[in-house]
């Protein structure tokens, strides 16, 4: 990973954790819903494998 990649990586982490942040302090009464990553990435991966499936 380079240097760019790794900024990058740290500024993603550092955002989806204040976002988990956002999520735990405001619960349900914050209206939005957090969806961690690797979630998204497990959800993604499984999609893939269907013709015609698009995630949005």
């Amino acid at each position: 990973m380079d240097e760019t990649e790794a900024s990058k990586d740290l500024l993603g982490r550092t955002y989806e954790y204040c976002i988990a942040q956002f999520a735990a302090y405001e619960g349900t009464k914050g209206g939005e819903f957090y969806t961690p990553s690797s979630i998204v990435r497990t959800i993604v991966a499984i999609l893939k494998s269907f013709n015609n499936c698009r995630v949005i």
